[in-house]
C-alpha cells in the first residue's frame, strides 16, 4: 500500500460529478423526456469516451492540477501494483510537489460520497482502508474509462520523464500535467527562440537577493556557519556539503512562480529603488550553479565596495574588517559628516546605473545581520576550499611573504580566527534570537491556519461545535422541565375548561334550535288552522260535504298543534 499525503493538502476536489454512478458511467435522467441514457459517447473521430473522461475534460479547462491528484489517485485504486515511490515521479525535481503524486483522504471520501450518497460509516477510515473501499466490485469503473485511466497515466509519466531531461536548464519544481499530444510545425526561427536562455535582468538579481535572505534560505545559511566550530577537515567538507544545500534552496526558492517577494523601498540609497514593488518570477530561471556564481561574483564586488566606502572614512571612521560593526550603515554618523547616504559613490565604475542591486544586496545583509559573515575573510584552516566565496581581505593582500620575518602574535591563523568567531557568536546570536522569534510566529500563523486546510479537521471541528450546540439546547430543555411542565399543565386546564364551554354553547344551541323548530311549526299548524275557519266560516253549512271536510282536517290540525306543546317544554 503507498505512502499516503497529510490530510492538510489542498485536497477539496470532487472526483466526479453528482451524476456518475458507482461504475463512472452517468446516473440516467428519468425527467428528461428528450435526452439518450448513454454510458459512452462517440465522437465524430470514432472515439469512445465514458463519463470520467467528459468530466475530467472539463476540470482540466478550469485547473489541471486538480484533474492531475484526482487521476493520480484513480490509478492507486484501479491499477494493479501503482506507486509513485519510483522512477520517474520519486526523482528531485518533484520533491517540493510530492505530496500531489500520493492518494489524500478528501479525494477518497469525496469520490465514495458521489457514487454513493446514502453510504455512511467511511469517513473516519484511514487512506488505506478507502483505498480498498473504492477497489470494490460496486465501485469498479468501466472498460472506456479504464482505458482512459491507463493512457492518462502513460501520458503523465512521459511528461515525467521529459520534465526530468529538462531540469537542468529549466529547474521547475511543479509536477507536469498529462496532456493530449498534438503535432505541430516549428520553423527553424522559432526553435531558435524558444531553445534561447533569457538574460539575467536587474529585476532577477533583485529577486535573487531576496531569495538569498528569504527563511529557507536563511536556515540553510545558519548550517555553514555552524560548520565553522567544527574541526579542520570536517569543516572544510562540512562547509562545502552546507554551501551546496544553501545554493539549491536559493535556486528553488527563485524558480518557484508563486514566491512573488516585495521590493523594500529605499530613496535614499539610489533612485531607482525609490518605489516599492513585486518581484515576480519572469522569463529568466537559475540553477545551483548560476546561483554559486552569481553570489560569488556579487560577494567579491560587494566586499570591494564596503572595503573602499570603510578606508575613506564615510563609514564606521576606518573599522577593521574583523569589527562586528564592520560594513555597517550608521545614520548618526552621516549626519555628523554633513553628508546623506553617499553609499551609492562607491559603485563600480558605471554601476550606478547597472549595478545599484550591489547597494540592495549591501542593506539587506546590513538589516539581517550577515553582512560580515558574508564578507569578511574566514581563517587559513577553514577557507582551504575553491568552493568558498569570500575574498582575501585588504591587509592580508598587502602582507609580504618574507620567510625570514618573524611571525606577529597578534596576527597568528588562531587569533584571528578566534576575533572573527567573536565577532560571529554575537551576531549568531542575535540573529538565532530574531529567528527564533520567527519560528514562532510561523507556528502560530500554521496552528491558526491549519484547520483551513486540512478538510477532516474542520469537518471535524464543526461537527464539534453542532455537538456542544446540542449538548447547550439539551441541558437548557433539562432544566426548564419543571417550568415548561407546569405551564403545559395549566395550558391544558385552559383548554379543558374552553372545550367544556364549547359543549355548553353547543347544546344550548341545539336546543334552541329545536325551539325554534318547534315554535315555527306551531305558527304555521295555527295559520292553517284559522285559514280553514275562514272557508268553514264563509260556507256556513254545516251539512255541505265540503264543510266537513274542512272541519275534519281542523281537527288533525289542532291535534299536531297540541302535540306539538311537549317541544318547548
Amino acid at each position: 500500500m503507498p505512502t499516503v499525503a497529510s490530510d492538510d493538502d489542498d485536497d477539496d476536489d470532487p472526483s466526479l460529478p453528482s451524476g456518475v454512478n458507482g461504475n463512472g458511467a452517468e446516473v440516467p435522467d428519468t425527467n428528461n423526456n428528450g435526452g439518450p441514457d448513454e454510458e459512452s459517447v462517440v465522437r465524430d473521430d470514432t472515439t469512445t469516451i465514458g463519463a470520467l473522461q467528459r468530466y475530467m475534460e472539463t476540470i482540466s479547462q478550469q485547473d489541471p492540477k486538480k484533474k492531475t491528484r484526482i487521476m493520480l489517485t484513480l490509478c492507486f485504486a484501479y491499477i494493479p501494483d501503482f506507486s509513485t515511490d519510483v522512477f520517474p515521479y520519486n526523482h528531485k525535481v518533484f520533491v517540493n510537489s510530492k505530496r500531489q503524486h500520493k492518494p489524500t483522504r478528501a479525494v477518497l471520501k469525496k469520490e465514495i460520497q458521489r457514487r454513493n450518497p446514502l453510504l455512511k460509516g467511511y469517513k473516519n477510515r484511514s487512506t488505506a482502508s478507502l483505498l480498498l473501499m473504492l477497489a470494490e466490485e460496486k465501485f469498479k469503473l468501466p472498460s472506456v474509462d479504464m482505458d482512459y485511466l491507463q493512457r492518462f497515466l502513460l501520458e503523465y509519466k512521459t511528461d515525467c520523464e521529459n520534465k526530468i531531461m529538462g531540469s537542468t536548464s529549466n529547474s521547475c519544481c511543479d509536477p507536469p500535467t498529462a496532456t493530449t499530444t498534438t503535432t505541430t510545425t516549428t520553423t527553424p526561427t522559432s526553435t531558435a527562440n524558444a531553445t534561447a536562455t533569457p538574460r539575467i535582468t536587474t529585476d532577477d538579481r533583485l529577486r535573487l537577493i531576496e531569495a538569498f535572505l528569504s527563511e529557507k534560505a536563511k536556515r540553510k545559511m545558519s548550517v555553514t556557519q555552524g560548520c565553522l566550530n567544527l574541526q579542520e577537515s570536517d569543516a572544510r567538507h562540512s562547509v562545502i556539503i552546507a554551501l551546496g544545500d544553501y545554493f539549491d534552496t536559493v535556486s528553488r526558492v527563485f524558480n518557484d512562480e508563486t514566491w512573488i517577494p516585495t521590493l523594500t523601498s529605499l530613496p535614499d540609497l539610489h533612485p531607482d529603488l525609490a518605489d516599492a514593488r513585486e518581484l515576480p518570477l519572469k522569463e529568466y530561471r537559475t540553477t545551483k550553479a548560476k546561483v554559486k556564481e552569481i553570489h560569488t561574483e556579487m560577494t567579491n564586488h560587494l566586499h570591494a565596495m564596503v572595503m573602499k566606502w570603510e578606508q575613506s572614512g564615510n563609514g564606521g571612521q576606518q573599522r577593521s574588517d574583523d569589527d562586528e560593526d564592520w560594513g555597517t550603515f550608521d545614520p548618526d554618523l552621516v549626519v555628523d559628516g554633513g553628508g546623506d547616504d553617499d553609499r551609492r559613490d562607491f559603485l563600480p565604475a558605471g554601476g550606478n546605473a547597472t549595478k545599484y542591486y550591489l547597494l540592495y544586496y549591501w542593506h539587506k545583509l546590513d538589516m539581517e545581520g550577515y553582512l560580515q559573515t558574508t564578507l569578511v575573510k574566514l581563517p587559513d584552516r577553514v577557507k582551504a576550499s575553491s568552493d568558498r566565496f569570500t575574498s582575501g581581505s585588504q591587509s592580508a593582500a598587502k602582507r609580504p611573504k618574507t620567510s625570514d620575518r618573524q611571525p606577529d602574535p597578534d596576527r597568528q591563523p588562531d587569533v584571528l580566527a578566534a576575533r572573527t568567531m567573536n565577532a560571529r557568536v554575537g551576531f549568531e546570536e542575535r540573529r538565532i534570537g530574531n529567528e527564533e522569534v520567527e519560528e514562532r510566529r510561523i507556528e502560530n500563523e500554521e496552528i491558526e491556519e491549519r484547520p483551513i486546510g486540512n478538510e477532516e479537521v474542520e469537518e471535524r471541528h464543526i461537527e464539534n461545535e453542532e455537538v456542544e450546540e446540542r449538548r447547550i439546547r439539551n441541558e437548557d430543555r433539562h432544566a426548564g422541565n419543571e417550568e415548561f411542565e407546569e405551564r403545559r399543565i395549566r395550558i391544558e386546564e385552559r383548554r379543558i375548561g374552553i372545550e367544556e364551554r364549547r359543549i355548553g354553547m353547543e347544546e344550548r344551541r341545539l336546543r334552541n334550535e329545536e325551539m325554534n323548530t318547534s315554535t315555527k311549526l306551531r305558527m304555521e299548524l295555527t295559520g292553517k288552522i284559522l285559514q280553514l275557519d275562514r272557508e268553514m266560516e264563509a260556507i256556513g253549512n254545516p251539512s255541505n260535504s265540503l264543510y266537513g271536510k274542512l272541519n275534519k282536517a281542523k281537527r288533525k290540525y289542532e291535534q299536531l298543534l297540541d302535540s306539538s306543546e311537549g317541544l318547548i317544554h
